[in-house]
C-alpha cells in the first residue's frame, strides 16, 4: 500500500494502543476476579464440562480416558475432546496454586486463560496486520479484537476455558503464516501445525483448514512464487502433526476406532488424500503449464482416494449429530440458537445476529471493494494476502446462511480485513477531506466496531415504537437461567448423593455445584443424556420412558422457569398435577420443585 498512513499513524501508536489495552485488561480482570466462579456457573455449558475434565484429570484420570463419571454413572458420558488443553489449563492451575489457596487459584485460572489467549491473538494480528498494511490497519485490526462480540464478549470472555479461543488463535497463526513474507517451507509447517493441533483440539475448524489447504493448492497449480514450497510445508506437517497429536491423545487400543466428532481415522484420512493429491502432482507441473491440467492431475488422485476410502467416510456424512436419534436432531437444529441458520436466527435474537454478522457483512464487503478498486496501488504479497482473507470472510459468512456459529470460520480472517477497510477509509478521508467522507466513515466504524454498543438505545426505541416492552421478547435468556446460581444449586445438597433428572442446561452446573450425578447434558455422544434433557419434560409418558432407561432418583424443576407450552408435563408439575409415582421432597430451597421418584408406584412397562 501507499505510505499515506505513516504520517497519521505510527508504529508507536500501535504501541500506545497495545500498552492501553493492557492496562484495561488488568483492571477488568481484577474487577472479574471476584466473580469468575459464578461467570462460570452461569457461563456456557461446554466451559463448565471442560472444568469437570480437567479436575478429573487432576484428581488422577487416565490421560486417554476422556469418560465423564458424573454424568449418567456408572458408565459415564464418552466426551470427544482433547486432553492437551485440560492439561494446559491444569498447568496453569497448579502453578497459581502454589501460592494461592485452590478457590482462589480456580477463580485466576479462569480470568487469566482466556485473556492470555487474548494477548497473544492480539500481538499475532497486530504484528502480521502491521507488517502487510502499515501501522494504521494494526490498529484497526486491534480494534475490531476488542469490540466484535464472538471474539471479545464471547469466546475470550472471563470465564471462557473452553477450546473455541484456542482454536481462533490457532487458525489466525495458519491464517497469518499463509500470507505472511518470509520462508514459504517455513511459514507451510508452521500453517500446517497450527492447524493440526486445532484439528487435534476439535474439528469445528475443518471447514477453515480444508479451505486453506485448497488456496494454497491452487496458489500452486496458478505458479505463485513461492506457492509450491508453502504447499509442499502445508501438506507435510498437517499430516505429520496430525498423526503426531492423533496417537498422542489417543489410547493405542482406540486407534482404529473410527469417530466422525473428533481426530480419528476419517480425519485422518481425509488429511492423507488431500496431502496426497495436492503434493504428488507437482512433479509434472513443469511439463503441464496450463493451469486446467494441472488442476485435473489433483483431481484425479482425490477422486481415487475418497473412493478408496469410502467405507470409512461415508458414515461421517451424517454429520457430528448422526448418532442421535431424529427427533434429538431435530430438536438441536430447531431449538439450539447457535445451531440455527443466519435468518432464523435474526427473527428470533435480532440484537445478537447485528452484534454477530453485520461487522462480518459490512467489513468483508467494503474489503472487497477496495481490493477490486485500489489493486493497482497494492504490491504482490498485500494483494495476495487480502484475497486469501476475503475468502475466509466470505466463507464464514456464507456458512453462517446454514448455522450461525460458522461465523467462526470469518474469525481469524476478520481482524486483518477490518484493518485493510480501515486503512484505506483513512486514506480516503485523508484525500477527500469532507463532511461527508468522515460521516461514511464514522457510519461504517460503527457498524463493524460499535453494533453492541446500541443494542439498549435499539431496544428502547423499537420498545417506544411498539408501545410495550420488547425487552423479554427477544434476547431472553434459556428458561433455567435463573436456577444457574451457585446458592441455588448449593441448595439441592441438603439431599443425598443421587441421580437427578433435569432440563439440559441445568446438568452441567448441577454436577460443577452438588455431589449429585446429572442424567441430561447437550453432548452428541451421550444419545440418552441429550434425549433426557428436553422429551421427558413433554408428556407423562416420555417422563416414563427416561425414568425406565436412566433410573433418577429425583425429577428436578426450576420453579423459575417460564417453560414453553412444548415442555407441557413440566409446566403441569409446576401446577401440581402430580403422577402417583411422583412425590415432591422439602429442601427448603423456593428454587426448586424436587420430586422423589417411587418405582413401586411406577405403572407396568407396556
Amino acid at each position: 500500500m501507499r505510505p499515506f498512513a505513516d504520517s497519521v499513524v505510527r508504529r508507536k501508536h500501535v504501541w500506545i494502543a497495545g500498552a492501553v489495552i493492557l492496562a484495561l485488561l488488568g483492571v477488568s480482570m481484577f474487577a472479574l476476579a471476584p466473580h469468575a466462579r459464578m461467570l462460570l456457573v452461569q457461563g456456557d455449558n461446554d466451559d463448565i464440562m471442560r472444568w469437570m475434565s480437567v479436575k478429573a484429570y487432576l484428581a488422577g484420570q487416565s490421560w486417554f480416558d476422556m469418560t465423564q463419571y458424573r454424568v449418567e454413572p456408572p458408565l459415564g458420558l464418552s466426551m470427544h475432546w482433547s486432553r492437551y488443553l485440560d492439561a494446559a489449563l491444569a498447568g496453569l492451575y497448579s502453578l497459581l496454586a502454589l501460592g494461592l489457596s485452590p478457590d482462589a487459584a480456580e477463580r485466576w485460572t479462569f480470568v487469566l486463560w482466556p485473556n492470555l489467549m487474548l494477548l497473544m491473538l492480539l500481538g499475532l494480528v497486530a504484528k502480521g496486520t502491521g507488517r502487510l498494511l502499515g501501522p494504521a490497519a494494526a490498529l484497526f485490526a486491534m480494534a475490531l479484537i476488542m469490540t466484535w462480540m464472538p471474539i471479545r464478549g464471547i469466546t475470550f470472555a472471563t470465564g471462557r476455558i473452553d477450546h473455541h479461543n484456542l482454536q481462533i488463535l490457532l487458525t489466525t497463526v495458519m491464517a497469518m503464516a499463509m500470507i505472511l513474507p518470509g520462508r514459504a517451507w517455513m511459514t507451510g509447517v508452521i500453517a500446517g501445525l497450527a492447524a493440526a493441533l486445532s484439528l487435534a483440539i476439535g474439528l469445528e475448524t475443518l471447514v477453515f483448514v480444508a479451505a486453506g489447504g485448497l488456496i494454497l493448492m491452487v496458489r500452486a497449480v496458478l505458479g505463485a512464487e513461492g506457492a509450491r514450497a508453502r504447499l509442499i510445508g502445508f501438506c507435510g506437517a498437517l499430516l505429520g502433526g496430525a498423526v503426531v497429536f492423533f496417537a498422542g491423545q489417543t489410547a493405542p487400543q482406540d486407534w482404529l476406532t473410527p469417530h466422525c466428532d473428533a481426530l480419528a481415522t476419517p480425519v485422518l484420512a481425509v488429511i492423507l488424500i488431500a496431502g496426497v493429491s495436492s503434493l504428488a502432482p507437482l512433479a509434472f507441473y513443469s511439463r503441464l503449464h496450463h493451469p486446467v491440467a494441472r488442476l485435473a492431475l489433483v483431481a484425479g488422485p482425490a477422486l481415487f482416494g475418497v473412493w478408496l476410502f469410502s467405507p470409512l467416510l461415508h458414515p461421517c456424512l451424517a454429520g457430528p449429530y448422526g448418532m442421535l436419534p431424529p427427533e434429538a436432531q431435530d430438536f438441536i437444529t430447531s431449538r439450539i440458537s447457535e445451531a440455527l441458520p443466519a435468518l432464523v436466527f435474526a427473527t428470533l435474537r435480532p440484537l445478537t445476529f447485528a452484534n454477530v454478522l453485520l461487522p462480518i457483512l459490512v467489513i468483508t464487503a467494503l474489503s472487497s471493494l477496495f481490493w477490486l478498486r485500489n489493486r493497482a496501488s497494492y504490491d504482490k504479497a498485500q494483494r495476495a494476502a487480502i484475497g486469501q482473507m476475503l475468502i475466509f470472510g466470505w466463507l464464514g459468512l456464507l456458512g453462517s446462511l446454514v448455522q450461525v456459529r460458522m461465523n467462526i470460520i470469518a474469525a481469524p480472517a476478520l481482524p486483518f480485513l477490518a484493518g485493510h477497510v480501515g486503512a484505506e477509509l483513512l486514506r480516503w478521508c485523508a484525500a477527500r477531506r469532507s463532511f461527508a467522507a468522515l460521516l461514511t466513515t464514522a457510519l461504517v466504524a460503527l457498524a463493524s466496531l460499535g453494533t453492541q454498543y446500541l443494542n439498549r438505545p435499539a431496544m428502547a426505541l423499537a420498545s417506544h415504537l411498539a408501545g410495550t416492552d420488547l425487552s423479554h421478547r427477544f434476547e431472553q435468556p434459556s428458561f433455567d437461567h435463573g436456577c444457574r446460581t451457585e446458592d441455588a444449586l448449593g441448595a439441592l445438597n441438603t439431599l443425598p448423593k443421587a441421580r437427578l433428572l433435569t432440563t439440559l442446561n441445568l446438568g452441567a452446573p448441577l454436577i460443577l455445584v452438588t455431589h449429585h450425578d446429572a442424567l441430561s447434558v447437550p453432548y452428541q455422544r451421550g444419545a440418552q443424556t441429550f434425549w433426557n434433557g428436553s422429551f421427558p419434560f413433554r408428556s407423562e409418558t416420555l417422563m416414563l420412558q427416561a425414568i425406565r432407561q436412566s433410573a433418577p432418583d429425583y425429577v428436578v424443576i426450576c420453579r423459575e422457569a417460564a417453560y414453553d407450552t412444548e415442555h407441557a408435563f413440566a409446566v403441569a408439575l409446576k401446577q401440581g398435577h402430580l403422577p402417583v409415582w411422583l412425590t415432591p421432597v422439602d429442601i427448603g430451597s423456593a428454587h426448586w420443585l424436587v420430586l422423589a421418584v417411587q418405582p413401586a408406584a411406577l405403572p407396568p412397562n407396556p
